[in-house]
């Protein structure tokens, strides 16, 4: 499944296996920029959690070539 692919799935269809593809593929990349940013391992967790939350809330408006960026 390619992350497009998830997107839509998730974002059409609320679908669970599609959006543990999105965090499986993305979550290390996430918290790893939030690491640096935040120097703070418990701190970039968090970050890392607001981040997929906020997927969630806007999947349906993220256009898929605009995921990465995202």
């Amino acid at each position: 499944m390619t992350d497009a692919d998830a997107l839509h799935l998730y974002a059409t269809r609320s679908d669970r296996a599609a959006f543990a593809h999105l965090v499986a593929a993305h979550a290390d990349l996430v918290y790893a920029a939030a690491r640096r940013q935040v120097q703070d391992s418990a701190l970039a967790d968090d970050v890392t959690q607001a981040v997929f939350i906020l997927l969630t809330q806007r999947a349906a408006r993220i256009r898929p070539e605009h995921l990465a960026g995202w």
